[in-house]
């Protein structure tokens, strides 16, 4: 019994060694990358449909509105024999429906569908997920160095953010 006692003593002190090696803390870092990269697609997934949904909801009723607008134009031209009045009309109404269109940034896609066959792609992949989570951790730890003066005498500070 005493020497599995020494036996689990020194595994658990070889693993220790192992983890607070520069190997060890390089593969620590690549697993927080790789399951960072998951969790941050799995999260984005929800958003993306959900922005979807929203600029849908905005853009529905703006077609609406245009169409309104068009056949009332067309209604009060039927008579006219002058087309370019009716064409410059309808030329605007279509331009002001396009500019806001891409304004809210709504593609016309089919929410529900996506990661469907045939329905709209998510825009976070994997890879990006994860080149985002190499980011986020690449950019802790640097140092900045800022001047306090304490007491007239000029100090400097590392702050590690």
């Amino acid at each position: 019994m005493a020497t599995d006692g020494k036996r689990q003593n020194g595994l658990c002190k070889s693993v220790m060694q192992f983890l607070f090696s520069n190997v060890g803390i390089c593969v620590i870092v690549v697993l927080y990358c790789v399951a960072g990269g998951f969790i941050f697609q799995h999260l984005e997934k929800n958003n993306e449909k959900e922005i979807c949904y929203d600029t849908r909801d905005e853009y529905i009723p703006m077609e609406n509105k245009t169409l309104n607008q068009m056949y009332n134009v067309i209604r009060e031209n039927l008579g006219n024999s002058d087309l370019s009045v009716l064409m410059i009309e309808l030329r605007t109404i279509l331009e002001t429906f396009r500019d806001n269109s891409i304004a809210i940034g709504y593609e016309g896609d089919i929410c529900g569908d996506y990661g469907k066959e045939g329905g709209p792609i998510y825009k976070w992949s994997w890879f990006g997920a994860t080149y985002f989570s190499v980011t986020v951790i690449s950019t802790i730890g640097k140092q900045i160095v800022g001047y306090f003066f304490f007491f007239g005498n000029p100090k400097i500070v590392y702050n590690n953010f």
